[in-house]
């Protein structure tokens, strides 16, 4: 149809001049292989299995699919089915916004698979076992070696998991959820394609009741990090217990790490360790002390930890407690960033 060919626009990354069928999303058409297609997919398979009539749209004489998925989200799909076959190694990191396109229309088109690996990759940054979750907040980049991802991001995390029915995401989920602005729990954050992403009026509620539980337990770490009582191995008590209450007094009056908001799951040890004006640092009490507020400080996470999933208001089965001695590690290992602009432009 003439008609067709002057007004849509053929993907420069996804036009095979072998294939023998178009998707069309908006005004965009990938000309693909149909057999490959239905085999990947039991969404596509039913498409295809449907008898064309002679006046069926064509587009340099393959017939045409009009889907409703943005072309952006649709290319990525397609990419990873025909072309780009990195997304399924362990040694590349994709952004966030690929794998959530990618594990919706997954879900969508039943691409088991591939659904599978999308998720995979989420589920390393919104774990529901502690050592696999704490290095994801504790690095200098947000994100695992698979996934990077932003805190604004947890909420399309949130609609993936209850998608594909992943309980198993939804706390951390919802805890990072927790760290964002009022406004954008109520009201959402943009998604690109001119949408919003938003939390369900239930989640929300959860949201908002869960921050009350997450600042009660971030003061009461706060107060149990800093109790003024040296370790008995103590080799300047005097100076410790001094010390002690000062980085205490910091933290009542808010002069360290902010006492009122959510962060009680964040890792405290690596701020106390730099050079501040507000008053000491880890390192100057003694050796024995500081191995006594980091084993503080892991306990405070251990605890909120094993507790999350009911301060969110959710079940996870199994929810995977700390590893003996993870939460006092004070140099996790370090996401790669480097690859998430390659993997991002390649797929």
């Amino acid at each position: 149809m003439e008609g067709v060919q002057s007004i849509v626009k053929r993907d420069e990354a996804v036009w095979f001049e072998d294939g023998n069928v178009v998707l069309q999303a908006g005004e965009i058409a990938f000309r693909v292989y149909q057999g490959l297609l239905a085999m990947n997919s039991e969404v596509f398979a039913g498409m295809f299995s449907v008898p064309q009539p002679d006046s069926v749209e064509r587009l340099d004489g393959c017939p045409v699919i009009h889907l409703s998925d943005h072309p952006d989200d649709l290319r990525h799909l397609l990419r990873v089915l025909f072309i780009d076959k990195r997304f399924h190694r362990r040694d590349e990191q994709f952004s966030f916004a690929i794998i959530a396109a990618l594990a919706r229309l997954a879900h969508k088109y039943d691409i088991k698979d591939l659904l599978d690996d999308a998720l995979h990759r989420m589920k390393s940054c919104f774990s529901n076992a502690f050592h696999d979750w704490a290095p994801t907040r504790d690095n200098e980049c947000v994100g695992s070696p698979l996934m990077a991802y932003v805190e604004t991001d947890a909420i399309a995390a949130v609609n993936i998991a209850r998608l594909t029915d992943t309980p198993s995401m939804l706390p951390t989920a919802l805890y990072v959820c927790c760290q964002l602005d009022t406004d954008n729990i109520l009201n959402g954050v943009p998604r690109g394609h001119d949408a919003v992403e938003r939390l369900s009026s239930e989640d929300i509620t959860r949201c908002l009741d869960a921050r009350l539980k997450l600042v009660h337990d971030n003061v009461v770490s706060a107060f149990s990090i800093f109790t003024i009582a040296t370790s008995d191995g103590c080799t300047s008590q005097k100076n410790c217990l001094l010390l002690l209450e000062e980085l205490l007094e910091i933290e009542a009056e808010g002069r360290g790490l902010p006492l009122d908001n959510c962060s009680c799951l964040e890792d405290w040890i690596p701020p106390l360790r730099e050079d501040a004006e507000t008053g000491p640092i880890l390192e100057d009490l003694c050796a024995s002390c500081q191995a006594m507020v980091q084993e503080r400080a892991a306990d405070e996470r251990k605890e909120i930890w094993e507790r999350l999933p009911a301060i969110m208001g959710v079940e996870v089965d199994p929810w995977i407690t700390c590893k003996r001695g993870y939460a006092r590690r004070t140099n996790p290992p370090k996401c790669s960033a480097q690859t998430v602009g390659s993997a991002s432009e390649g797929t």
